[in-house]
């Protein structure tokens, strides 16, 4: 299972030229940031998986917020995307599996609380 540290590192590399910043470089962070989760259930019980899931999903979207949210915002936000490459796109799928898994996990605490 990779390190958190590891994933942000892969991140910042991805995004090591920001000079030529676009959607697929932000879908590419995302994409594999599912990518570690989906490996990583494999490997963690339960509670080790939901806690390393919840800790890395918060990492990844605040470094992407920090960093790019007025460049998402000045591309008309996220829904710019489905503009960029339709609904049939790889990316598309992508952003959605990710925006699942966060709201299951939700689910998960609200209910286990």
């Amino acid at each position: 299972m990779p390190k958190i540290d590891t994933i942000m590192t892969v991140a910042k590399v991805i995004f090591g030229d920001t000079k030529d910043l676009n959607w697929g470089r932000i879908v590419a962070v995302f994409y594999f940031t599912l990518e570690a989760i989906i490996r990583a259930i494999k490997y963690l019980s339960k509670e080790g998986l939901l806690k390393w899931i919840k800790d890395l999903v918060v990492q990844v979207t605040a470094f992407v917020v920090r960093h790019f949210s007025n460049w998402i915002a000045s591309q008309g936000g996220w829904s710019s995307i489905l503009e960029n490459y339709g609904t049939s796109s790889t990316t598309f799928v992508t952003v959605l599996a990710m925006s699942a898994i966060v709201g299951i996990y939700i689910i998960y605490m609200s209910r286990t609380k």
